[in-house]
């Protein structure tokens, strides 16, 4: 066997040699895997062994035998794995301990660090010598670090570190993909980044701007009504304002498309799924339809009102509540007619727009919606408030 132990930290623990590969974290107790890993950080110089009771045994009564013990369970434990037998994987120094510097140790972390300061010079764009340094970082860096609860302090710096390297190297890879208008590239690039970082918008967005580089205006429009319903689901907030703005130019060249015959346009108006329900929609879609419909009313003198819905668990904390929105969207919908809309605006909160005379038919439509709600949840605690409103344009604009 070789003395190369290939290890990696991005997305897990794992050392590989002569292809053969062991998960620490499967093999090992928590304890000696966070001992492993801060060793791993330190592999180029010994760490004290102050300094691994400050990181792991802050607040024990007793941490240099609780550091003496570990140390003693990690090299038996690692002296089980068969290419570590017979090693002496953890050396002793006078104040601390290392990983044994005469064995090759090549660590993910270090090499990706290696590759980002070769191209990281001060300039934005990369040259094409710089994108494959770059695809070596893209190739080392699998998700973040392995971390239990008794580390994450110091593993969440050190992740966070990782990430934006990751994430900057990505920008700056896309920015220059796309002035070489390698779409396609580009695209693929940043489709497996979102897999890793799934709610880094930047990742997102040079994949849509790629949509619509390409022409692809249908599944651009889809790609963000869905990252908006994303977002707003699990950060409680919708897209900025620079994915607004691309999505009026994807409006905009969608316009501007070459023309269609009109059997054609019948044929693609005609064929979403008639269904008698409310229509959902993106809360962009839905301000867009909202200004439609209400210049549209002042003609046909119809008086449209918004219902907000707030829903809750009875304890206020909106963040924490279990309640399966998208079944709650379908009951909304499914009390609605079918010219009447309704978005999502926060991660507890549905907004609808409801064409009614009066502001007691709409009062009609909630308890409506709050008879169906409540005959589902009531064996649970979930609450259902709402307000009503008349809709109407703001004539200073």
């Amino acid at each position: 066997m070789s003395d190369t132990y290939y290890v990696k930290t991005f997305g897990g623990l794992e050392i590989t040699n002569d292809n053969v590969t062991v998960n620490i974290v499967e093999l090992f107790g928590k304890q000696l895997v966070n001992l492993l890993q801060v060793l791993l950080f330190h592999s180029e110089k010994p760490v004290q062994k102050d300094e691994l009771i400050d990181i792991l045994w802050p607040e024990s009564k007793n941490p240099s035998s609780a550091l003496k013990f570990s140390i003693f369970r990690l090299r038996s434990e690692l002296n089980e794995i068969e290419f570590f037998k017979d090693k002496e994987v953890i050396v002793t120094t006078r104040k601390g301990y290392i990983l044994n510097p005469n064995l090759d140790w090549n660590i993910d972390f270090v090499e990706l660090e290696k590759a980002y300061n070769q191209i990281n010079d001060g300039s934005e764009l990369l040259d094409e010598k710089e994108f494959k340094t770059a695809r070596k970082i893209f190739r080392l860096y699998q998700g973040r670090f392995y971390a239990s609860p008794s580390q994450l302090h110091w593993i969440l710096q050190k992740q966070e570190i990782f990430r934006q390297m990751y994430v900057k190297t990505m920008m700056r890879t896309s920015c220059y993909l796309y002035t070489q208008k390698r779409y396609d590239e580009m695209m693929l690039m940043n489709y497996q980044a979102v897999l890793i970082e799934p709610f880094n918008e930047g990742l997102h967005y040079y994949y849509m701007k790629g949509l619509v580089a390409t022409r692809n205006y249908r599944e651009a429009l889809r790609y963000y009504d869905e990252l908006n319903d994303i977002f707003l689901s699990e950060l409680g907030t919708g897209l900025s304002k620079r994915f607004k703005q691309l999505y009026d130019i994807i409006i905009a060249d969608h316009a501007k498309e070459e023309s269609k015959d009109m059997e054609k346009i019948m044929r693609e108006l005609s064929s979403r799924d008639q269904q008698n329900q409310g229509f959902f929609c993106s809360y962009e879609i839905f301000k867009y339809f909202y200004e439609l419909l209400l210049k549209m009313s002042i003609r046909n003198e119809q008086n449209y009102y918004l219902i907000m819905l707030q829903f809750s668990d009875g304890t206020l904390d909106y963040e924490k509540i279990g309640l399966d929105f998208d079944r709650v969207k379908r009951l909304v919908g499914s009390c609605l007619r079918s010219n009447d809309l309704f978005t999502r605006t926060s991660e507890t909160q549905l907004l609808l727009l409801v064409d009614c005379q009066t502001e007691e038919n709409a009062h009609l439509i909630i308890q409506r919606i709050s008879n169906k709600f409540y005959s589902i949840y009531r064996k649970k605690n979930y609450r259902m408030n709402y307000s009503v409103h008349k809709a109407e344009l703001d004539r200073n604009n």
